[in-house]
């Protein structure tokens, strides 16, 4: 992992050349593939009734190691796309999808100020900025409320189904380095859908 890190940090600041590309790449494509954030989950999943809608908070436990940490201090951008949807429950038909939004979370590592920058796509892509890695895998990691409005509202005392996952990108390449995928998914990750059940 040590490597992979070190490789990828190589590429970003351009100090790999392309004659060396196919060589390296060969001995990476014959690494063993690992799933380091495999036990990623959404948690505690709390769901309000709101005057257009639904709202839902969560936090995805499990989602940072210690390679994904040095990945990101190294300056590697690194982000998390939150998936959430809601669904009315039917019985004699499918269910049917009332509403889906998807946004993200990203952090950038600024070696200069010693500080992460964690960008938030859901609330106007506001910024927060923080020198504690703890709080910074907080922010990342948590949902604290985003709402999903069906057209036409909630039918009162119908059965739904609201869901979330979410899903880790590690690693922006250069241009012309988007074939080099294997590092990227060292460390990629989606979480399984996370279920509530509601009826407003």
């Amino acid at each position: 992992m040590k490597f992979g890190i070190f490789f990828l940090i190589a590429l970003h600041g351009g100090y790999v050349k392309r004659p060396f590309l196919a060589l390296i790449t060969f001995f990476v494509l014959a690494l063993p593939v690992y799933s380091y954030s495999a036990d990623a989950k959404i948690t505690n999943a709390t769901v309000a009734a709101v005057d257009d809608g639904v709202t839902i908070a969560f936090v995805v436990a499990d989602a940072f190691d210690k390679d994904i940490e040095e990945a990101i201090k190294s300056g590697l951008d690194t982000s998390f796309t939150f998936r959430v949807k809601i669904e009315r429950k039917k019985t004699l038909w499918f269910d049917k999808n009332e509403a889906e939004l998807s946004f993200k979370h990203t952090v950038k590592y600024d070696t200069l100020r010693d500080e992460y920058q964690v960008t938030f796509e859901e609330d106007e892509n506001r910024v927060e900025r923080t020198k504690d890695a703890l709080v910074m895998k907080s922010l990342m990691s948590t949902c604290a409320g985003i709402t999903l409005a069906p057209e036409g509202g909630l039918v009162k005392g119908a059965e739904y189904e609201i869901m979330a996952m979410a899903e880790l990108h590690t690693v922006k390449l250069p241009m012309g380095l988007d074939y080099l995928l294997f590092f990227v998914k060292l460390w990629d990750f989606e979480t399984d859908w996370h279920t509530v059940i509601f009826s407003p």
